[in-house]
């Protein structure tokens, strides 16, 4: 009798799937086939709804043990398909809703946490499974970057709010398109195809969620701000990342490299 022909299910690793963004990556590719991998200090939701994904904890600020982890986690599941770096510190550490990571106040350390956070992270887990990929001559990177990978907060939208964004996170993610573009180069020709998503503005606003994030927005004034700055006058929520990112994971895409995809709701249009 001829021999079934059985797909094999492709792998993912997601880095960061516990956050706002992150947790709706991982489900919307569980549903889709794929087995998804989450690295991260907390373990998501849909790695305990689902048999075909898997936690791996680990603070990836302890760079010895994100090295050993992922050396694990190639060796036990052998072939990874797809990576995808989301992984980001949002928190007061890196410069987040505070002064101390103002231009004018923040120092060394806070400097190097956000540079370690924002392009380090995504670097080491590109370069430890892309070397795996290189091997067999095949795979896929995402680089999760962001609407300030190619613009800049309007400061004017930050006036008498409790909120900021900092500079390291426009740093990081113009980094980010930079070092999309520089693998895209080189590991192009080794079979691995590189590219970017970048969603715009996507506040947290996730009201009902017993999440602590430190970057859950309450304040509605500074919403409607940046609704309206969006040419179709709402923000992004989780959901609609998902057509990009299922589309950047599939063969459909198999000539888009070295790319950035913007979901922004046509806030860079103007």
């Amino acid at each position: 009798m001829p021999k079934k022909n059985i797909k094999k299910q492709k792998i993912v690793v997601l880095t960061g799937g516990s956050g706002y963004l992150g947790e709706e990556m991982g489900s919307h590719l569980l549903k889709k086939g794929y087995f998804v991998i989450n690295m991260g200090r907390k373990k998501p939701n849909f790695c305990n709804q689902n048999v075909s994904s898997k936690h791996y904890k680990v603070d990836f600020y302890n760079i010895t043990k994100l090295k050993k982890c992922l050396n694990e986690i190639i060796k036990k599941h052998q072939i990874i398909d797809i990576l995808i770096n989301n992984s980001f510190d949002f928190s007061k550490n890196t410069g987040f809703n505070t002064n101390s990571g103002r231009v004018e106040k923040i120092n060394d350390k806070k400097f190097s946490r956000g540079l370690t956070s924002g392009i380090y992270w995504t670097f080491l887990c590109s370069q430890i499974i892309g070397n795996s990929m290189i091997k067999r001559k095949k795979g896929i990177i995402i680089n999760i970057a962001s609407l300030y990978s190619f613009l800049v907060p309007d400061a004017k939208m930050y006036r008498n709010t409790s909120i900021f964004n900092p500079i390291i996170y426009s740093v990081s993610k113009h980094g980010i398109i930079g070092m999309t573009k520089y693998l895209s180069s080189f590991w192009g020709p080794l079979g691995i195809r590189i590219n970017a998503l970048s969603p715009g503005t996507f506040p947290n606003i996730s009201a009902k969620s017993k999440s602590k994030s430190p970057n859950k927005v309450k304040d509605d004034k500074f919403l409607n701000l940046l609704a309206d700055k969006c040419t179709l006058k709402r923000v992004g929520v989780p959901s609609d990342l998902n057509a990009a990112l299922e589309f950047l994971c599939s063969d459909k895409s198999k000539l888009l490299h070295g790319e950035n995809i913007v979901i922004d709701g046509g806030w860079s249009a103007l």
